[in-house]
């Protein structure tokens, strides 16, 4: 198992890609992901979500 920490601020659409590739190279393995948000006023909770 590894851990990945993604800090970010009102960048939804990079986060996005973040995580789907995140996704994609980790598959087989067990991750946790914890995604540090400063408040952002974007999507990011929503794409966040999507990966949950």
């Amino acid at each position: 198992m590894f851990s990945v920490i993604i800090p970010t601020l009102n960048r939804a659409k990079a986060l996005s890609v973040a995580l789907q590739s995140l996704d994609e190279t980790a598959a087989g393995h067990t991750v946790e992901i914890i995604v540090v948000d400063n408040g952002s006023s974007d999507d990011t909770q929503a794409v966040v979500q999507t990966f949950a």
